[in-house]
C-alpha cells in the first residue's frame, strides 16, 4: 500500500506505529504536510487502522553534513 499512498504528491512518508487509543495495536501512519490537501485514505488497510498525522517537510540531520569540530554525529 506504501507505493499507492506515495504517489500522492501530499503524502511524505509512510510507517508502522501505535494506536493512540490502544499502544498494543499497531496502525499504519500516513504522513500527510500540513497545509496541503491529499486523496481519500482508508481508515483501514487489510483491517489493520489507519493515522493520518499532518507534519512540516521531511528533513534528515547529520546526513551528508560535515562534523563540526567538537560535535559527534552517529
Amino acid at each position: 500500500y506504501a507505493h499507492g499512498l506515495m504517489a500522492d504528491p501530499a503524502v511524505l512518508g509512510v510507517g508502522v506505529g501505535a494506536s493512540l487509543t490502544n499502544p498494543s495495536q499497531a496502525v499504519v501512519v500516513v504522513y500527510v504536510e500540513r497545509g496541503r490537501s491529499h486523496g481519500p485514505i482508508p481508515p483501514q488497510l487489510n483491517g489493520v487502522p489507519t493515522r493520518i498525522v499532518r507534519t512540516g517537510i521531511f528533513r534528515a540531520y547529520g546526513w551528508n553534513e560535515k562534523a563540526h569540530p567538537g560535535c559527534r554525529l552517529h
